[in-house]
């Protein structure tokens, strides 16, 4: 068994396991898929930016009054070029696959991946349907502290035990289930 993996052995892992949401996924595993993920897309942003005029996360705003520069300030946006936006699609699946697996190897079940992402949605749908409104500033804030939840979660020690999900990469030799993971 793999005790480590570098971020490409964890790449290629988890690349192989895409359509695998019925095991477990170590964290060097799961962390280093997602740094070569996040990386790939990162610098595919810059041929976005190099070809198709794409713009980076923070940009200087000015505001002009009678064509004399009145104000400076940053705004976040983005305009995410076709590269960028075709890696995340390709790596939508297999990342989101990883996740459930991690969850596993936690202990958790892989339900929990919906945890930021249903409020997330209504908010998103709210939105849609009544036009963007100030008052939700609440929902973001639950989002945003679902997420840390969420991360916390996918940063958990492994479980040392075979568990539903399967034995223990880390400690193959463990034969005993745990009684607290069933």
């Amino acid at each position: 068994m793999i005790l480590d993996m570098n971020p490409f052995k964890a790449t290629i892992s988890c690349l192989r396991k895409t359509f695998d949401v019925k095991t477990r996924s170590r964290r060097s595993e799961f962390w280093g898929f997602v740094l070569i993920a996040a990386l790939t897309c990162f610098f595919l942003g810059f041929f976005d930016k190099l070809f198709f005029e794409a713009t980076w996360p923070v940009k200087q705003t000015l505001t002009f009054r009678d064509g004399v520069v009145v104000g400076r300030g940053f705004s976040i946006g983005t305009n995410y070029g076709p590269i960028s936006n075709i890696c995340s699609l390709i790596l939508l699946v297999p990342i989101i696959s990883s996740a459930v697996r991690r969850l596993h190897d936690a202990g958790r079940r892989g339900w929990t991946l919906m945890l930021p992402i249903a409020p997330l949605a209504i908010i998103s749908l709210s939105s849609v349907i009544m036009g963007l409104q100030t008052g939700l500033i609440i929902p973001l804030i639950l989002v945003f502290v679902l997420l840390l939840i969420f991360i916390i979660f996918l940063l958990f020690k492994d479980s040392d035990y075979p568990n539903k999900y399967g034995p223990s990469e880390k400690y193959p030799n463990k034969g005993v289930s745990n009684p607290m993971m069933d």
